[in-house]
């Protein structure tokens, strides 16, 4: 009764019942001088990515986004391809940091492509720019010998730390 009658019903009912765990990146602390001037504070970033189960055709979107975002079709399956190792659940990264005009664009044309979604991630903003870099240092993905660090537990591939100066002093 159950696999028979009703098996259509209830595939459809599991298929539709899961739980998709999201990676939300921590924003990072503002740093300030000791008058409490910024230095160092956290802007948001759009990059757009693609969600390879939510596309049926994953090749139909790409080529749909590359003609929105005015791009070679080439170029935007390029991005896609060096991120294998990424499960189909797992959002693919296609462009990191695009501008608010290509955000819009992207967004207005959101129903002609399944599966790509702009996600909103911190970044750090040097507020007086190379200023003091000496001292205040910098912020890239972790590698994998810090990845293998005690110091390092918790953390995971593709997330941003201090690399030098107060960004990895107050890590």
């Amino acid at each position: 009764y159950l696999q028979i009658l009703k098996g259509n019903h209830f595939r459809s009912r599991s298929e539709n019942n899961r739980i998709r765990m999201v990676y939300v990146p921590p924003p990072r602390g503002i740093i300030t001088a000791r008058g409490g001037e910024v230095l160092v504070k956290n802007r948001p970033a759009f990059n757009v990515e693609l969600i390879m189960e939510d596309a049926p055709s994953p090749k139909q979107t790409l080529a749909a986004l590359a003609k929105v975002m005015g791009e070679p079709e080439e170029e935007v399956v390029a991005a896609i391809r060096d991120q294998r190792s990424r499960r189909r659940f797992e959002p693919k990264l296609i462009r990191k940091d695009i501008s608010r005009d290509l955000v819009g664009v992207v967004a207005a044309h959101r129903h002609a492509l399944p599966g790509v979604v702009i996600n909103v991630v911190p970044a750090r903003h040097y507020v007086f720019g190379d200023v003091a870099a000496h001292l205040l240092g910098y912020i890239r993905e972790i590698s994998r010998e810090q990845l293998e660090r005690p110091a390092y537990t918790g953390y995971r591939l593709g997330d941003l730390v201090g690399q030098h100066g107060l960004e990895a002093r107050w890590e």
